[in-house]
């Protein structure tokens, strides 16, 4: 999101084709292009300052990393994500390519060994496999992901601490004891 095209070449640029689909939304157009997303964007890349009252509104309580180059004036999402430069902002995207935490994206939307691609707890699966190494705040649809990473036993689990969550690599006991289960 930003007032000028470059940025959103830059990301076009910089996420392969196959991995998302990577939409321009100048600020006066996010709620806009936000509200034909389903069921709504698993990352935001911004540089407008100041951020506009609608990102924060819109991001709310939502599992959706916001990468932000600059200092932003004003109120900020609290799943904000801060770059000095594009250099940083794009080595997270590069980051972001591989996954996390044994998890992996599909083409387009989702993520390997689940079925479904639109649903809330894959959108706030996605966002917590694109947020940093520091996780993201507490949000909404917590419980309905960590029942989706269990029902499809996913080799990762959600850590908590300091009002925040994780996406953390289960360790190999936890995945033996799936096996079992599955036996």
């Amino acid at each position: 999101m930003a007032e000028q095209p470059f940025l959103w070449g830059a990301v076009r640029g910089a996420v392969p084709a196959d991995l998302a689909v990577v939409r321009r939304a100048p600020p006066d157009r996010l709620e806009d292009v936000w509200r034909r997303l389903s069921p709504w964007p698993w990352l935001v890349v911004g540089a407008s300052s100041p951020i506009p009252n609608v990102l924060c509104e819109l991001v709310a309580d939502l599992p959706v990393p916001v990468l932000w180059l600059g200092r932003p004036d004003g109120p900020t999402p609290r799943t904000l994500i801060r770059f000095e430069s594009w250099a940083g902002a794009a080595a997270h995207l590069e980051a972001t390519e591989n996954g996390r935490a044994g998890v992996a994206f599909r083409a387009a939307r989702g993520v390997h060994g689940v079925t479904d691609c639109y649903s809330r707890p894959v959108a706030a699966l996605e966002g917590l496999m694109a947020a940093s190494d520091q996780g993201l705040p507490v949000f909404r649809h917590l419980h309905e992901v960590e029942r989706l990473i269990a029902d499809c036993r996913l080799p990762c689990r959600i850590s908590h601490g300091d009002g925040r969550s994780h996406l953390v690599r289960r360790d190999a006991a936890d995945l033996s004891g799936d096996r079992r289960e599955s036996a």
